[in-house]
């Protein structure tokens, strides 16, 4: 899953600091997300369809030159929900 968050990519490190354990370029948290920062330079359009890069480009306003990336297991939905909400929006998560 790819989070384009709202706020400044030095706040989501922030957060991200703050709300998972830092590792080799990703986070962790105690529910098994692995999160990490991407760009256009390591392939972050890679494999889309031209069609869903315009429509993220009309939903976000522009092409977001950065995102986070979330790996997850079905069985932790919520909490991906509630990380992704956190970011896109610069709140404080709290995992279960």
């Amino acid at each position: 899953m790819f989070v384009f968050p709202a706020v400044p990519r030095l706040e989501v490190v922030r957060l991200l600091d703050e709300l998972a354990v830092a590792g080799h370029s990703s986070w962790s948290t105690n529910t098994r997300l692995i999160v990490w920062l991407t760009d256009e330079a390591s392939g972050l359009y890679q494999g889309w369809e031209p069609e869903d890069i315009a429509n993220l480009e009309q939903t976000v306003g522009r092409r977001p030159e950065w995102a986070v990336q979330i790996n997850y297991r079905l069985s932790h939905r919520a909490d991906l929900a509630a990380l992704a909400v956190a970011l896109i929006k610069g709140w404080r998560y709290c995992s279960r």
